[in-house]
């Protein structure tokens, strides 16, 4: 069973890009460096792209307090903060079973 955060993010419309680009970034340095992280997603919602929703996926819970420990977690939450408007949600999940999904054309 692994450990899912699901994070949602409402970003000033200026700096868009500038968030883009660091939550991008610190999503592929965690599941490169970090063991227990298995998964990072930044998702942007079409009809509105100062909308994000990051979707992580971990070992377990320890490994996403390890997470949240690494000093490039606060540095990321440092840069970000000045880029979204107050109030975003986290939402955490234990992952059961993955399911897979195959299309017949």
């Amino acid at each position: 069973m692994s450990y899912v955060v699901i994070a949602e993010f409402k970003v000033q419309p200026a700096a868009v890009d500038q968030f883009r680009e660091l939550m991008t970034r610190h999503a592929h340095r965690s599941v490169t460096t970090e063991e227990g992280c298995f998964q990072f997603d930044v998702c942007q919602l079409r009809d509105d792209p100062s909308r994000f929703v990051l979707y992580e996926r971990y070992a377990n819970e320890a490994a996403y307090v390890q997470h949240r420990a690494d000093p490039r977690h606060k540095q990321i939450i440092d840069q970000i903060t000045p880029l979204v408007v107050p109030n975003g949600d986290s939402i955490f999940w234990n992952r059961m079973v993955a399911g897979q999904v195959s299309f017949v054309v």
